[in-house]
């Protein structure tokens, strides 16, 4: 399970990588930010449910 989450993180952030190229430099933060938010969310919860 927690190998095929890796890998859905894996391959949305290969996404994000070829979208980067496209997007203003504005934008480019938010993506950063909401990734990393998202990320370490998941990080947190995953510590703390399988404690």
């Amino acid at each position: 399970m927690r190998e095929r989450k890796r890998e859905v993180y894996r391959r949305s952030y290969a996404m994000k990588g070829k979208e980067y190229e496209t997007v203003e430099k504005a934008s480019v933060w938010n993506y950063l930010f909401t990734d990393c938010h998202v990320y370490w969310s998941h990080a947190l919860i995953e510590m703390v449910t399988m404690g």
